[in-house]
């Protein structure tokens, strides 16, 4: 039965008055909830089986687009376990909002001992950590006694996380909460979410100040195989502030045309810095895209403007992997011999022993050696 007419109904047996039901009517049109069903993995219950939940998305004209989810306070396998249900709420990208406990219930930590406001609000902190440590944990390591199916660490027990990571005396909790709200249900909710924009739309976020939705539009240009030309000139407008947007940039640009690519890496090298230039580097080490010998030649130049010395390594590594032997790229390599960084010099002088040198380059070298013989 739907809204309108479970309405029509209990006004029809007196369940409900005339004010209610245009209360309820008025409600109705400013909120709009949609059922979805999701299968997701929770390792605290099983590392292989998945299991059914029903995903709540809340669109409101007076509120941003939220999400949430009814779930388990803690997992484990004793009857000494209190669990309750706890709602948990994401924004429409998938950032964990906030906790209700329902049924007026409290949280406890072992021994029965109730959360204080001081344990919420490192809970809350603990659960916005992305990068938490209680990724890498199985449940039943988290504390090192015999008793692993206690709602939480005995006293004598050890507890093997970080207890910065936790609230004390309540790591099943923390981590049961944590692995619901950083799990599979984020992926679900970034899908739905990206059907309510369109190409045009993603094009938009690319740009924006608020990086998390810049990563969104990111991925979902890259899932969606947008890259034809307007949205690959947006790509390279996106200011880069964060190490997870340059790794998504070369994914994104990694699909792209080779002659695309080629004036992409271009671009992104002059504006990066040292760091970004280190992962632009790793991932044109690993790229499948044919590597022209025309591209290496003139990349080659950008040798002489770098100061960094694992930059320079990178691209070495780079010219060798690729097996480019041309004249260009070793007269350029050359210049760095006389490089202020000793460093810098001797990877160059161990790079062109390898190398087809004509009669001036094999000079250079034998001069380098014998100068710093002491040194290599």
């Amino acid at each position: 039965m739907n809204l309108t007419l479970k309405l029509i109904s209990l006004l029809l047996f007196g369940s409900i008055s005339l004010i209610e039901l245009n209360s309820s009517i008025f409600e109705m049109f400013i909120s709009k909830i949609i059922e979805h069903k999701v299968n997701v993995m929770h390792p605290g219950i099983s590392d292989s089986e998945s299991l059914e939940y029903t995903l709540i998305e809340v669109s409101d004209e007076t509120e941003e687009l939220c999400f949430y989810m009814d779930v388990e306070s803690v997992v484990c396998g004793s009857k000494e376990c209190r669990v309750d249900v706890v709602r948990v709420f994401w924004d429409e990208l998938g950032q964990f909002s906030k906790l209700e406990i329902q049924n007026n219930a409290v949280l406890e930590k072992n021994d029965g001992i109730p959360f204080t406001d001081d344990d919420y609000q490192k809970l809350n902190g603990i659960l916005r950590d992305v990068n938490s440590p209680l990724q890498n944990f199985y449940k039943d390591e988290l504390v090192n006694d015999s008793h692993a199916n206690a709602a939480d660490a005995y006293s004598g027990a050890t507890v093997v996380i970080n207890k910065n990571a936790i609230v004390e005396g309540a790591v099943w909790t923390c981590y049961t909460l944590w692995h619901w709200v950083n799990g599979d249900v984020i992926s679900y909710i970034r899908s739905i979410s990206a059907k309510k924009y369109n190409k045009e739309d993603m094009r938009e976020l690319l740009v924006v100040s608020d990086v998390k939705y810049r990563v969104f539009a990111l991925e979902q240009s890259i899932l969606n195989k947008w890259f034809e030309r307007e949205s690959i000139e947006q790509v390279l407008k996106m200011p880069f502030n964060s190490k997870e947007e340059i790794q998504l940039t070369m994914l994104y640009i990694e699909n792209i045309k080779v002659e695309d690519y080629y004036k992409a890496i271009n671009k992104l090298f002059k504006i990066y810095d040292k760091e970004q230039k280190l992962t632009l580097l790793n991932a044109l080490l690993k790229t499948k895209q044919p590597l022209s010998q025309f591209f290496l030649d003139n990349f080659s130049s950008s040798l002489l403007q770098l100061e960094s010395y694992q930059n320079i390594d990178l691209i070495l590594k780079l010219f060798h992997s690729k097996n480019s032997k041309s004249l260009q790229v070793n007269n350029n390599v050359l210049k760095l011999l006389d490089n202020n960084s000793f460093l810098v010099s001797r990877n160059a002088y161990y790079f062109l022993k390898k190398q087809d040198l004509d009669k001036n380059g094999i000079k250079k070298v034998k001069l380098f050696k014998a100068k710093n013989k002491t040194r290599l």
